[in-house]
C-alpha cells in the first residue's frame, strides 16, 4: 500500500508545482505544453498504473542529513552516462546490445555489455532485483 500512496502523492504534487509555475511564469518554455489540463493529466496518469518500487528502512536521526541523503538520490540518474562505453549492433546479428561499467562498494570496476532490452529494464527497476548481485 505504501508505494500506491507514495506514487499518488507524488504525482499529484509534480502536477501542483507545474501548474503553479505556469501561473507564476510569463515564460514558460517547454512546460508549456502543460498549460492544458488534459495534456497534463495525459502525461502524469499514465504513471499511476506502473509498479513503483519504494524501499522504507529506520528512521535517520538528524533532518538535515535525511533531506541531503533523499536529494542526492532524487536529482541522479540511476547510472551515469560516462559508465555507458558502447552502444551498437553486433555484427553478427540484428540486436542492439550495451557496454557499460559499474562499481560496487569496496569491489573493482566491471563492464557488462547486455541487451538494450535487458539494459533498459534494470533502470526502469531501479534499484535493480538483488537476484541480478548488479547495482547501477
Amino acid at each position: 500500500m505504501l508505494h500506491k500512496r507514495y506514487r499518488f502523492l507524488l504525482i499529484q504534487e509534480l502536477k501542483k508545482t507545474i501548474r503553479k509555475y505556469l501561473e507564476e511564469s510569463s515564460s514558460p518554455g517547454k512546460l508549456s505544453v502543460f498549460s492544458y489540463s488534459e495534456v497534463l493529466d495525459s502525461f502524469f496518469d499514465p504513471l499511476l498504473e506502473i509498479n513503483w518500487y519504494v524501499h522504507d528502512s529506520t528512521e535517520l536521526d538528524h533532518e538535515d542529513f535525511t533531506v541531503s541523503y533523499i536529494v542526492r538520490y532524487a536529482k541522479r540518474p540511476p547510472l551515469a552516462e560516462w559508465r555507458i562505453l558502447e552502444y551498437g549492433k553486433k555484427s553478427d546479428s540484428d540486436e542492439y546490445r550495451v557496454t557499460f561499467s559499474y562499481k560496487e562498494r569496496e569491489q573493482p570496476e566491471v563492464e557488462w555489455t547486455i541487451s538494450v532490452e535487458k539494459f533498459v529494464s534494470l533502470l526502469l527497476t531501479n534499484p535493480p532485483d538483488q537476484r541480478t548481485n548488479i547495482h547501477l
